[in-house]
């Protein structure tokens, strides 16, 4: 199922492990007033699926979700949720998935085994994927925002997929990031 994607996730912890700027930008809380208010009404099954060091899921728990992270990277400390290095994932039901900058660190062929069964267990997905990546080190599908727009409709159409926004992250130049609904 993933492949050399363990390696690579050790590589992003040595790079972000201990850089707190980089975990809140890209573990969605810097964006979070721009797709907070399209997670489901608190007490929701929440699964963040690409979870990192948790920071996002202890946000989450803490307003009162019931949340599970799913990380094959770091081993951290993790208080207030459930968290897995094995696809339990796949025999739950959540009413929302929330990934930020997951999307892009898989191959095209991982994109269309791993998320299709994983979209079919929410109501709801929340996403922020890196376009125009230039890092072809740690990001494995590098797409515009259209084509990502393009393969989301492809891989799981019972969803309709939307553009919530489209940013740069940091500075000029650098990865624009879009941030995707789809229920």
């Amino acid at each position: 199922m993933i492949t050399e994607v363990t390696a690579k996730s050790q590589l992003y912890d040595a790079l972000h492990a201990n850089n707190f700027q980089y975990q809140l930008i890209n573990q969605g809380v810097m964006t979070f007033h721009k797709w907070s208010k399209y997670l489901p009404p608190v007490p929701a099954r929440i699964l963040e699926f690409g979870c990192g060091n948790g920071f996002l899921c202890r946000v989450l728990a803490k307003m009162g979700h019931d949340v599970t992270g799913y990380d094959i990277s770091g081993d951290y400390e993790h208080i207030g949720y459930e968290f897995t290095k094995e696809p339990v994932y796949l025999v739950c039901e959540y009413d929302c998935i929330v990934s930020f900058d997951v999307f892009e660190h898989l191959k095209i062929d991982e994109i269309r085994d791993i998320l299709p069964p994983l979209f079919a267990r929410a109501g709801k997905v929340i996403a922020s994927i890196g376009c125009y990546a230039a890092n072809r080190l740690l990001h494995e599908t590098v797409l515009s925002p259209e084509g990502w727009l393009e393969l989301l409709n492809e891989i799981y159409p019972a969803f309709q997929w939307d553009v919530i926004e489209t940013f740069q992250r940091h500075t000029e130049g650098d990865t624009p990031v879009m941030i995707v609904k789809g229920e």
